[in-house]
């Protein structure tokens, strides 16, 4: 994010974080940056019989 920002200063620039789940650290230094959303992603398998 630093780096777009400073390559192009008239763009707002917004940063994602994706991960299955965030520590309380991770979650503390992203509030600090009002531009920055942290996402979980979740997976669900389904099976089905191939007959």
């Amino acid at each position: 994010m630093g780096d777009v920002a400073a390559d192009e200063p008239e763009r707002k620039v917004r940063g994602i974080l994706v991960a299955g789940d965030f520590g309380s650290k991770a979650r503390a230094a992203a509030s600090i940056v009002p531009t920055l959303s942290l996402r979980r992603y979740k997976v669900a398998f389904q099976f089905e019989s191939a007959d």
